[in-house]
């Protein structure tokens, strides 16, 4: 998982900016909207580390280790198809880390419990909603109780730009001038659509 924030807040980085302005269709504030850094901070560092901590501290329950490393899986679908499409690439920051370790971890998870712990085998099952559970408490409630349009957490600069700079700039500009001429000609939220032209 550092290795997989690493790419999406360092190196190529711009994951705020890609996520806020892109996938959430924000363009007045998205330096602090969906996403803002106590948000990211909470999930990223608080909420996530936990839910990898838990399940060291109670190895005998497979389900919690396997809540954890579904809950990685899910960002093959969420980096390699949904980033993917709102970018219109075929990479996005977090998508490697999803495919090249988060992918083989657990693989290899699932493997050795099979073969050396067949007796646990049916708790890999209730990995599936426990996942979703875990996606909900690192992520779902702390977005949903600290988005703020007004939060004093804005990320700095060098924050939200990395990958494919040029590109969220230009569609960014885009939006705001479409938005400035017509309010209802810009997508809004994750599902928006975007109103035709009479």
């Amino acid at each position: 998982m550092l290795v997989h924030q690493f790419e999406e807040y360092a190196w190529p980085g711009g994951f705020p900016l890609i996520s806020n302005m892109i996938v959430f269709n924000e363009i007045e504030r998205s330096d602090r909207y969906i996403l803002n850094q106590r948000q990211c901070f909470v999930s990223n560092v608080f909420l996530c580390y936990l839910c990898y901590l838990v399940p060291i501290l109670f190895p005998q329950f497979i389900w919690l280790a396997a809540a954890q490393i579904f809950q990685g899986l899910w960002q093959i679908p969420a980096h390699g198809i949904v980033l993917n499409m709102r970018l219109k690439s075929v990479y996005n920051p977090g998508l490697f880390a999803a495919v090249f370790l988060q992918l083989p971890v657990a693989i290899v998870f699932i493997w050795y419990v099979l073969t050396f712990m067949p007796e646990a085998a049916g708790q890999l099952w209730w990995g599936i909603p426990g996942s979703l559970v875990l996606l909900g408490i690192s992520f779902g409630l702390p977005i949903l109780f600290m988005h703020d349009r007004d939060s004093k957490h804005p990320f700095e600069e060098r924050e939200l730009w990395g990958y494919k700079r040029e590109y969220v700039a230009k569609v960014w500009e885009e939006r705001k001038a479409a938005a400035a001429a017509d309010p209802d000609s810009v997508p809004q939220g994750l599902f928006g659509k975007v109103k035709k032209a009479k």
